[in-house]
Order: structure tokens, then C-alpha cells, then sequence
């Protein structure tokens, strides 16, 4: 007989079906819900007050969204209130028409500061209005699939179908808006919401580009995945863009262009704005450009005429904030992103200004430092591993100079931006719950803490600083649109305002009687001195990109954050003499401002109930796939529970010959691990000669024609989670057991005649018969390296990382052997038992080159043993094929044992290139040679054969329809080693194999 192993089911799942984010589940919280004429907003105890002030604000945009679109909807949408982590941001489905916001205000370098809820709600709120205008087909079908299988000509005997050698999975995607346009209208909002403006951040970013001749192309705005302020800048000329369209076609253009992408066939935003305007995009683009570069360079000629004398101090990093002079004014302490991609990823470093160099104290450290009064020990807030519900907060820390120790000081108290009193033991912090952030004290000696502040309408509070007596403290706060400076007494908590204006004021130091700080009341950011007993101000800086985060030093010498050339970079001056207040100027920034008169903390006050359990509708996902030479329609369907506690993911296909794949998953998020379940059935039919009857000598077969369908059930019941969770990595677990049945269904094709005058009247014309009974338990551990991750090219060559995985199995297999006639004259299966415990591994890592850091080497290392030598063929393991030795056959190289090594060099041809090409967007390709040498065998050691291959592999990465992750890899492989095996024809090795894949992410290797 034949057998079928398994098919890759899940390998044609990859894609953005049910994409979340990586969060533990909370069973701990209990969930409310309050419902407003449009909304259902969610929420628990500790985001009461975030989910009642955003329940108002959501009606408040509900109307001037919806009807710049024209786009109404069938349901309520569902608004999630979350802050179970350190953690700030806003997440649109706008399938599932849900939101998500995190509570904790938004503290980002590259952004203005803005009331956190209005900026986030109405921002997300759009997204899910005009990317709905935008659909192509309904809110129940978010895609359309084409797969291919294709599999190796060679295969066993007793396979049906060679392994595969090529794998497509590949989407046509229900809505087609490029990022740049999405971002841009959600920042837009309506005129009548204009709670993200043009400010001065979003004006020196596009401003700084401009003047360097590096403004993003038109392809280059189409997709992220940029390092540094790339990605940023997709958001901020997206949103530059978007109002020069509203100003120059009116603001229902956006609508326009939106409902020209509804096309079943339209993926071209340069047509559909032409269709929509008059006007191609690539020109529109291009006249904007041009406008840009005159405006700027215009309103900056007076200014880039002034030239401040600076040393910088931070190299080619990108992200250099907080600079801090320890007491004796030696060395300075700052917060870096250098050797990462992006601004977020920083860590604390001091510096010896005269040699320069830098010297690394902590990792994932956020927010501004603080010195010991003696400067023995810095203060900082840092990540740290999650609490016993999985949480991830940010606790104060101190390091210790001399005796180079770390100490955490709190847990759970969601530290940031410490500061360190002069002369005795306090620390100041920010801290942060349901939304709004209050000043603590911490005492060093006491080991206690409380609260100085006593702010609850949502007020967002920055680096607060000791003054220099420290009987103050003197810190940035902001309510509305902007940042003021205000002082707190240290005994009282008295709060006083001291810098309260139209524009932002920041980043507050207070000297004795002077204040030094940053202001955008010119539309630029400078660092300015004010003399507080005279009342007299003067700017220090006139910089055409930006000056922040001014800290001075005893001897008059000021480290500063400046923005220039795509970049904060860490900075050094000495004030000579005040720049003239003619020079100080921009443009009339203030008169840009939109008025903010809204009430600062609008509470619903409707009684929330009970949640209960809710979920979206069942989302439908069209395939085509075609499989081992025929069509096979099917399609996926999912839903997910409102509140990710439940999902359900499905399969189906079929073709004409009736093979039939099914697949029904499901996930409960409801207790500390995932439990879940899923089963698949698969049949499979052929016609073919089988064995018959025997000669009468019986010694050989005769082989007659017949119809074989084969039946593949497989369930497995398990649970999922994490054992250890830190800031660099987890550790993942997964047990769960395993039941599996394949049978065969024989039907021989001879009439009736013909087979009784062969086998006479004892003859089966039809046979049923279950050939595999599986029964096992499964426990899988792998240790995932996040840092490394979060690399811009780390999608295509992973660097710097050690990544490994162990998978025990042990076996209870049931293999048919023979049949016999059971007492009841039926004819009985005979099994051979298969019992067994079955080891595999894999541990793969990445180093990047020192002599060429573009470049990396990467290496795998996968074994296998199964503990009994005898069992039958069927349970080998195989390693050959796509998985394995890529120069030979999958199923040439099998035995009971396994090892393979693997060694990549990864060399960039192209990155970064944005070729657009149809719906694909190509943004690296690399040249991947590699060598493989490895065997699977029975036995001892002595068996190990040992075969070796050479091969290369092109790796082409970006984006299809703008947002899909595209991952295309081409593999040529030549065989060093020729075999033949026993009872099998022809030879293995000695010639090039080849292999093709187009999927949503490459292998590690």
C-alpha cells in the first residue's frame, strides 16, 4: 500500500489573519463595559476614568469623521481601554471596527505633546472610518488568497506526493491605501478636530529633511520599514501631504481618492488620485516637493546664516536624549540608541567629554537620568520582567560607579524620568495610572516612597528636575496642546505655574534664580535662559532644526539634544551672547495653534455593566490553491472574541477529485496559559496498480488497476505560554497530546467477472482499513531573543542573536502489519506496535561581520533521535528537501537519528531601495551562499554516512499592496555525495536542485 504524510497546513496559514499583539492573557482583570449612542467602551478598574473621559470624546469626533467620509456602520464600535503595561500607543481593526488605546500618554521624541486621549481616539477613529471607505469587497472578506504547492518529482514508493519544493501563499488584499495617505488622514482628522496639528515637531522633521535633500520619494512614503526616522517620517509627510491636498482640492477630496481605491482592481494610488483630482500623484507629489524646498529654504535663509559652535559628541546614532553633568562636571550622562535601528531602543551611557568616549552602564533604559549628589550612583527608570501577571513596567533603578553593580530599588511602580535631590537621599520620579502621571518621592535611606502631586484629569508630566537648593521641583506638564513649566514644593506640594503660554516650554532646569529651558515659540525649538528675579529672557540657540533637553554645567558649558540631519545628536556649546530677538525668528508659530477650549476631563456618567463576552462577525477569506498538478478552491474563516479572551481560525478546500482539506482551531485566552484545540481531516484520492493476489507459485504479485482514497484525521489538545518573560527574550512553552488516524478506502477497478475468475468467490471488490493509530504527548521549549528582532533588516538576515528550541515527544503508535480473519469471519487489521520517546532540537544564531557590518553569518543546527532503531520507516526522520539538506531529495536521507549543520553568509546587494514594481514594493535583496553537511541514519554512530551541499539563495524582501510583508526566496543547491538507495531506482546528488517560496517571512536561516 500507500501512505500520505501530513501535509503543510500551516505553512499556508502564515499571513495577517489574526494579528495581535504579543501580550500575556489577563485572566485576573474583570472587564465593564458602557455603551453610548455609537460606542461599546471597554474597560477595567484601572482605566475607569480613561474609558469614561473617552467614551465622551468618541461621540464628540463621531460626527465630523463619518461624514468627511460619507461611511456609516452597521454596529456599534467597540473602544478598549488597556494599561497593563508600560506601554502607549493606539491600535485600529478596522475589520473588527475596534480600538484599542493604552492609557499611559504618549512620551515620544519625534512628536509634539497633545492631550493624549483626543490625539489617540480621533487618530484611530479615522483610520477606521476612511480605511471602511476604502474596502474593495465587504468588511467580511479582508482578502483573497493564491497558493501553490508543487512538490519534488522524487518521492518513496509508498508516498503519494514528493515533498514540496515550492510554496506560495500569497494575498490580494481587500483594502490598498499606502501608509503615507492612511497616517496622513488620521492626523488630518476633520477641521472640526484638530487634535494633532502641524506643530513644530512635525514641522522640523519634514523641515530638516527638506534642507538635507533627503525628503522621502513618492515609493519610499508607500511602505515602512525604515530605520531611524524613517517610519516617522512615512507619518509626518503623509500627513504634510494630506493637507496640501485638502487645501488645494478641498478637504472631501481625501473621500474622493479613498472611494477610488474600492475598485476590485485598482492597487494604483497614482491613478486613483488622478481619477479623483485631475492630477497623476507621483505629480502632485512632485509640486509639493518643489513648493517645499523654496518655502524652506526661504524661511530658514537667516537663520542657517547663524552659526552655533558646537562639538557633538554622540557619532552616527540617531537618538542621543538627556544629557546630565554629574556633579563635579567631569562626565555626562545620557541615553543613547547607538548600535540599534530605532529611537526607542536606548540605554544609558556616561561620557568623558574630552576623549569622547562612550561608556555603556544600562540596557532598556527610558527617560532622563539622575546623579548622586556625590556622583557615585545614577538614578534611572528601565524595563524590567514582568510582574506575576505578565505586566511590563518600567522600575527605578541605581548604579554604582565604583563597584559597577545594578540595584532595583521598586517593582511595579512604573517609574520614569528620576532626578536625584542635591545634598540628601531623595528621588524624584514620574509614575503613571489610568492616564494621568503624578510626581513621587522616593527616599534612598528609607527605602519608601510617596506621592507629591495630586493631578487626576489626565495631566502628562515629563523630566521633573530638582532645583538647585532642593526645596522645588521644577517640571514640564502638559493638559492641552503644548507643554508649560511649573514648580512643586518639595514639603507642601504646592504647584505653581511658572511658564505658561500659547507655545510649548520644556525641559525645565532650574539654577538658583535661573531657568533654562527649550520653547518653540518661533515654530523652532531653541534653548532659552530666564532670569526669574528680573523677569528677562534670552535665547542662547538659532538652529534651523531643533535644541532640547538643555543641561548646563558649573563652568557655563551646556550639553544639549540637537535635532539636525535626521537626528537627535548629543551636543556640547558655551553661551558667548545672547542671540539678537530680530534673529529669534521663524514664522508666527502661535498664530498656527488651534484653539484648545474643551473641557479637560468630560466624564461619562452612564453606569457601566458587566462584560460579557462579544464577538466580531465570521471573517471570510477566500483561496485558490493550486496543489500537485489541480485546482483546489477553498477558503479560510475566522472571528476573534472582542477582547482576544477566544478565537476561532478554519480551512476548507476541496477539488475535482474530491480531495478534501479541513481545518477548525481554536484559542481560549482566558487563563494564564492559551488552551487550545484544533483538529484537521484530509483525503486524498488516486488510482493506481496495487498489489492483488498472488501467482500460484505465490511468490509474486500480480498489480491491477484500483481506486485508493486516503483519510488523514489528526486532533491535538493543548496549552501555551511563557515560563520566563525579560526585557532580551522569553522562554515559550507548548504541551499538548496528539491523536492521529489514517485509513485507506480500496476500491479494484476489475468488473466482478474478472475478479471472481482471479480470486474465485472469496473476493473483496471493496476494502476499508485504518493503517495508522497515533496516540503521543508533546512538550516544546524555545528561547526567543527579542532585542535583535527589532533590527530593520532583521525581517530578512537576523543579527546577533541565539535563538534555540527543544521537542520531546514520546509515542504510542499503532502500524499496520497485516490483516487476518477475525472470529466473525470479518477481515482485521493487524498492528505492530511503534512505541517510542523522540528527541528533536534546534539551535540557529547570527553575528554580523567586523570587517562588514551590513553583512552577517548565521548558522543552524538541528538533531533528532528516536529511541528505538526498529521502528518502521513510516516514523524516520527525514533531512533532505526545503527543510534540510537542500542538495538532495527530502525523503533520499531518513533514519532514526538526525543531524545537520548549516553555515550562511548574508551580503546585501540592494537595501533600502524602494523599487516598485505592480503591487509589489522590493526594499532589500540578498545573496545568501551556504554549505550544509549533515546525514539521518539507523543505529550507532558508525552509521553516520555524512553528505554535504553546496547552494545559494536570493532573498528578495518588502511589501505587496503596500502594508502585506512580502518574503520571496530562490534556492539553487548542488549535491556533493551520489546514492542510490535499496529498492529504489536511480540515484541521488551530483546535480542542482532548486526551490521557490513566496510567503510573509523568511526562515532564520
Amino acid at each position: 500500500m500507500r501512505r500520505f504524510l501530513f501535509p503543510l497546513i500551516i505553512l499556508l496559514l502564515g499571513g495577517p489573519l489574526l494579528a495581535q499583539l504579543d501580550t500575556p492573557n489577563h485572566p485576573e482583570i474583570d472587564w465593564y463595559t458602557l455603551e453610548t449612542e455609537h460606542f461599546l467602551i471597554h474597560y477595567y478598574d484601572a482605566t475607569e476614568r480613561t474609558a469614561r473621559v473617552g467614551a465622551t470624546i468618541a461621540e464628540e469626533i463621531y460626527g465630523p469623521v463619518t461624514d468627511l467620509y460619507e461611511v456609516g456602520f452597521d454596529s456599534k464600535v467597540h473602544l478598549i481601554f488597556k494599561d497593563t503595561d508600560d506601554y502607549s500607543n493606539g491600535a485600529a481593526y478596522y475589520y473588527d471596527n475596534k480600538i484599542v488605546i493604552w492609557a499611559m500618554p504618549l512620551d515620544f521624541e519625534l512628536r509634539g505633546s497633545h492631550n493624549w486621549l483626543r490625539d489617540v481616539i480621533t487618530h484611530e477613529f479615522t483610520h477606521i472610518v476612511q480605511l471602511n471607505a476604502s474596502m474593495k469587497f465587504t468588511r467580511k472578506i479582508p482578502a483573497f488568497y493564491f497558493q501553490v504547492i508543487q512538490p519534488e518529482k522524487e518521492h518513496r514508493e509508498d508516498v503519494v506526493y514528493g515533498y514540496p519544493n515550492t510554496v506560495i501563499s500569497y494575498p490580494f488584499a481587500g483594502t490598498v491605501i499606502p501608509p503615507w495617505f492612511a497616517e496622513g488622514t488620521a492626523q488630518y482628522n476633520a477641521r472640526e478636530t484638530p487634535y494633532d496639528y502641524w506643530d513644530s515637531h512635525r514641522d522640523m522633521i519634514l523641515r530638516d529633511r527638506v534642507l538635507h535633500n533627503d525628503l522621502l520619494s513618492w515609493d519610499e512614503m508607500s511602505v515602512f520599514g525604515k530605520s531611524g526616522t524613517g517610519n516617522e517620517s512615512v507619518y509626518n509627510q503623509g500627513y504634510a501631504l494630506v493637507s496640501h491636498l485638502a487645501r488645494r482640492y478641498g478637504d472631501h477630496s481625501l473621500k474622493r481618492v479613498t472611494a477610488e481605491m474600492q475598485g476590485p482592481l485598482a492597487t494604483s494610488f497614482n491613478k486613483a488620485m488622478k481619477n479623483a483630482v485631475g492630477t497623476p500623484g507621483r505629480e502632485i507629489y512632485q509640486s509639493w516637493a518643489d513648493s517645499l524646498h523654496h518655502y524652506y529654504r526661504s524661511k530658514t535663509e537667516l537663520i542657517r546664516q547663524d552659526t552655533l559652535t558646537t562639538t557633538i559628541l554622540s557619532g552616527e546614532s540617531t537618538g542621543n536624549f538627556y544629557p546630565r553633568w554629574s556633579p563635579e562636571d567631569s562626565l555626562i550622562a545620557y541615553l543613547s540608541n547607538a548600535g540599534n535601528d530605532y529611537l526607542s531602543q536606548t540605554a544609558l551611557y556616561i561620557q568623558d567629554p574630552d576623549t569622547g568616549k562612550p561608556v555603556p552602564i544600562s540596557g532598556f533604559v527610558t527617560g532622563s537620568p539622575g546623579w548622586s549628589p556625590d556622583g557615585s550612583m545614577l538614578a534611572y527608570a528601565r524595563r524590567s520582567s514582568p510582574d506575576r501577571f505578565g505586566s511590563v513596567y518600567d522600575d527605578l533603578y541605581v548604579y554604582d560607579l565604583q563597584a559597577r553593580e545594578e540595584e532595583r530599588l521598586t517593582r511595579s511602580m512604573r517609574v520614569k524620568n528620576p532626578d536625584w535631590s542635591p545634598g540628601d537621599s531623595l528621588i524624584c520620579y514620574v509614575s503613571s495610572h489610568d492616564g494621568t502621571q503624578n510626581i513621587h518621592i522616593y527616599d534612598f535611606q528609607t527605602d519608601t516612597s510617596r506621592k507629591l502631586t495630586g493631578f487626576s484629569k489626565g495631566e502628562q508630566i515629563f523630566a521633573p528636575r530638582f532645583s538647585s537648593d532642593g526645596s522645588s521641583i521644577v517640571f514640564d506638564i502638559n493638559l492641552r496642546l503644548g507643554r508649560d513649566i511649573y514648580t512643586v514644593d518639595v514639603e507642601t506640594g504646592e504647584v505653581t505655574p511658572l511658564l505658561d503660554n500659547r507655545w510649548d516650554e520644556r525641559n525645565p532646569v532650574l539654577r538658583g534664580d535661573t531657568l533654562y529651558y527649550a520653547s518653540d515659540k518661533t515654530g523652532i525649538f531653541n534653548i532659552y535662559r530666564k532670569d526669574l528675579s528680573s523677569g528677562k529672557t534670552v535665547g542662547l540657540t538659532n538652529v534651523p532644526g531643533g535644541a532640547f533637553m538643555p543641561d548646563p554645567s558649573g563652568e557655563g558649558s551646556i550639553a544639549f539634544s540637537l535635532y539636525q540631519n535626521g537626528g537627535y545628536r548629543l551636543a556640547l556649546f558655551t553661551p558667548e551672547s545672547p542671540v539678537p530677538e530680530q534673529r529669534l525668528r521663524y514664522k508666527d508659530y502661535p498664530a498656527t495653534i488651534p484653539e484648545s477650549q474643551y473641557a479637560l476631563n468630560p466624564q461619562l456618567e452612564t453606569d457601566g455593566r458587566k462584560y460579557n463576552s462579544q464577538y466580531s462577525q465570521m471573517f471570510i477569506i477566500p483561496r485558490l490553491l493550486y496543489e500537485y498538478g489541480t485546482i483546489k478552491p477553498g477558503l479560510y474563516f475566522y472571528s476573534t472574541e472582542v477582547l482576544d479572551q477566544m478565537d476561532v481560525l478554519g480551512a476548507a478546500s476541496v477539488n475535482r477529485l474530491g480531495d478534501l482539506d479541513l481545518y477548525l482551531a481554536f484559542n481560549y485566552n482566558q487563563l494564564k496559559p492559551t488552551l487550545y484545540a484544533d483538529i484537521s481531516f484530509l483525503t486524498r484520492n488516486i488510482t493506481e496498480k496495487i498489489d492483488l493476489y498472488r501467482t500460484p507459485s505465490g511468490e509474486d504479485y500480480i498489480r491491477e488497476d484500483a481506486d485508493l482514497r486516503f483519510t488523514l484525521m489528526q486532533t491535538n489538545f493543548g496549552a501555551s505560554g511563557k515560563w520566563f518573560r525579560f526585557p532580551w527574550g522569553e522562554l515559550e512553552w507548548d504541551i499538548y497530546g496528539r491523536y492521529e488516524q489514517y485509513s485507506t478506502f480500496i476500491k479494484y477497478l476489475l468488473s466482478e467477472e474478472r475478479l471472481e475468475a482471479v480470486l474465485g468467490q472469496n473476493y473483496l471488490s471493496k476494502l476499508r482499513y485504518e493503517y495508522y493509530i497515533g496516540r503521543q504527548m508533546h512538550l516544546e521549549l524555545g528561547w526567543n531573543p527579542l532585542p535583535e528582532r527589532a533590527r530593520r533588516l532583521s525581517y530578512i538576515r537576523p543579527t546577533n542573536y541565539l535563538s534555540t528550541s527543544l521537542h520531546y515527544s514520546y509515542e504510542r503508535n499503532e502500524f499496520i502489519n497485516d490483516f487476518t480473519i477475525g472470529s466473525s469471519g470479518v477481515l482485521q487489521e493487524v498492528y505492530e506496535p511503534n512505541y517510542y520517546h523522540k528527541i528533536e532540537g534546534e539551535i540557529d544564531g547570527a553575528w554580523t561581520l567586523p570587517f562588514w557590518q551590513k553583512s552577517n553569518l548565521s548558522f543552524d543546527m538541528q538533531g533528532g533521535w528516536i529511541s528505538d532503531n526498529s521502528v518502521d520507516d513510516f516514523f524516520y526522520l527525514f533531512g533532505g528537501g526545503l527543510p534540510g539538506l537542500k542538495g538532495y531529495p527530502f525523503y533520499s536521507i531518513e533514519g532514526t537519528h538526525l543531524g545537520i549543520g548549516s553555515l550562511q553568509w548574508n551580503i546585501p546587494l540592494l537595501t533600502g531601495v524602494n523599487y516598485r514594481l505592480v503591487q509589489f514594493n522590493f526594499q532589500d535583496i540578498y545573496l545568501s551562499p551556504y554549505l550544509q553537511y549533515g546525514d539521518a541514519w539507523s543505529g550507532g554512530p558508525g552509521e553516520f554516512r555524512g553528505y554535504g551541499n553546496t547552494g545559494a539563495q536570493l532573498r528578495i524582501g518588502g511589501f505587496s499592496f503596500y502594508s502585506y510583508p512580502t518574503a520571496i526566496t530562490v534556492d539553487a543547491a548542488y549535491g556533493w555525495d551520489q546514492f542510490t538507495l535499496p529498492d529504489t531506482p536511480g540515484t541521488y546528488g551530483q546535480e542542482w536542485r532548486f526551490y521557490f517560496t513566496l510567503l510573509f517571512e523568511f526562515d532564520q536561516l
